[in-house]
């Protein structure tokens, strides 16, 4: 029997597997360790720091990934290509077909002359795109304040689950040496259930509060329609500085000018009202013009060789057999409708009722609009001042004196942590005012139709 490599093969591969088997059997433990320490040390490595992410970073999202902005969007679009339909009616329309054979062309022109009702649909697409255009800043504007608002809470919550976290940790190192302390006559029975049931509690509220911090930051997302990040970081880049102007009668003014949904219904109430002056039209009649040319021959190759013997009649020459016509005539349509049953009449009577409607929406909004403002300015001061008193309070001279106390003997462990608990309320308040100022001014931008000039001033965002 013939041996060769290619028959072999399976036994030469069997032998390194088999001493490789024969050495993991030896070094099974050596192996397990090297691992588990490896392991343990790729463990033990800092996680990459992320990089906080900004308000700015989701406003410039939110105005691009936002569903209500989308929509806005392509209305506005939709008003813009009507404006291009109106244009096409009164510009002049070129038609033109071939048959064969016989070969014959026809070449028409139509022209509107008159129609009472083409400078009324001229103005209504004028509004319609106003409309349209205040709608999708409407739209922005409110995106921005739900992004505004959704950032801010869990900006405040992602604050108070590193105080409450920082907290429970404290509660449970002092938990180390409670039995020693019990021992040593420092600590009663009573005191030391006490500290266990804080530091259970904290610990709770501390996981309560990033369950929520979470669950916030998960709405955030899909409020600015970012992709999800998880465990996503947070800038703290919010000023307290108040707004430029807080006289409430300034307000009230700015907001008459700048509000979107006011702004929008006034264009459509005026655009209601042309069409009525469209609805009218139909009854009266219309003027067009058509300027019709025909051209017949025989052969469709006869396209030279000819030369003119008088306007609009060709005559061949010697090259072909075939005569060759061109007729131009102008026709002048003038239509009417006579009757359609109270059609049109039904159909303004329709338009009147909608221009009430709308009459009505935009009473409402001017009748809100300064308690609303004054409402948001309001909320602005009372935020303001919850903030100053909050911030008056010096949290961390009042924990190094009650270190110092303790360190000294001059007070008990549980005075330590009641202290270190009146600090991380005392902080808690403190984000709870920022997080309510930063409310309550994305609030009073919302109720002057400012909100979007808190994106335009955005060194991150470009139009």
């Amino acid at each position: 029997m013939k041996l060769n490599r290619k028959s072999l093969m399976p036994f030469l591969l069997f032998v390194p597997l088999e001493r490789f088997a024969s050495f993991l059997k030896r070094n099974s433990l050596a192996l397990t360790l090297t691992f588990s320490f490896l392991l343990s040390f790729s463990q033990a490595l800092p996680p990459t720091p992320q990089t906080p992410l900004t308000l700015e970073s989701f406003l410039q999202v939110a105005v691009n990934q936002s569903q209500a902005v989308k929509i806005a969007l392509a209305a506005n679009k939709l008003a813009e290509g009507e404006e291009w339909i109106f244009w096409s009616t009164i510009l002049p329309k070129l038609s033109g077909g071939i048959t064969t054979p016989p070969a014959y062309m026809q070449v028409v022109v139509n022209q509107k002359v008159y129609d009472y009702g083409t400078p009324a649909r001229y103005r209504a697409s004028q509004y319609d795109q106003a409309a349209a255009k205040a709608n999708y800043e409407l739209a922005v504007n409110e995106s921005i304040y739900d992004v505004r608002e959704t950032y801010a809470k869990a900006l405040f919550l992602q604050k108070a689950t590193l105080l409450s976290d920082a907290y429970a940790k404290e509660l449970e190192t002092s938990l180390k040496t409670v039995d020693l302390q019990f021992e040593a006559g420092k600590l009663t029975k009573n005191e030391v259930q006490r500290l266990y049931v804080r530091a259970s509690l904290a610990r709770k509220y501390a996981e309560d509060q990033r369950i929520e911090e979470a669950r916030l930051k998960d709405l955030l997302f899909r409020v600015s329609g970012m992709p999800l990040q998880q465990n996503a970081i947070l800038a703290d880049t919010e000023s307290f500085k108040l707004p430029e102007v807080m006289d409430p009668t300034k307000l009230i003014e700015i907001a008459f000018q700048q509000r979107r949904d006011l702004y929008t219904l006034e264009n459509l109430k005026l655009s209601k009202n042309e069409n009525i002056q469209i609805l009218k039209s139909f009854e009266l009649p219309k003027l067009d013009l058509a300027a019709i040319s025909d051209m017949e021959t025989g052969d469709l190759g006869v396209r030279t060789g000819y030369k003119t013997t008088y306007v609009n009649k060709f005559k061949r020459t010697d090259d072909f057999k075939e005569d060759f016509s061109a007729k131009l005539r102008v026709n002048a349509i003038l239509s009417w409708r006579i009757y359609e049953g109270g059609r049109i009449r039904g159909e303004i009577q329709t338009a009147k009722s909608e221009i009430v409607q709308q009459e009505v929406l935009l009473q409402r909004i001017r009748t809100n609009i300064p308690s609303q403002v004054k409402a948001a300015l309001e909320l602005v001061t009372l935020a303001n001042d919850q903030w100053k008193e909050t911030s008056s309070f010096d949290s961390d001279a009042t924990l190094e004196a009650s270190k110092a106390d303790f360190e000294a003997g001059k007070a008990k462990q549980l005075d330590l942590l009641d202290t270190q608990a009146t600090v991380l309320d005392q902080r808690i308040r403190k984000a709870g005012a920022e997080s309510n100022l930063t409310l309550s001014k994305a609030s009073l931008d919302r109720a002057t139709g400012l909100g979007i000039r808190f994106l335009n001033d955005s060194s991150t965002f470009k139009k």
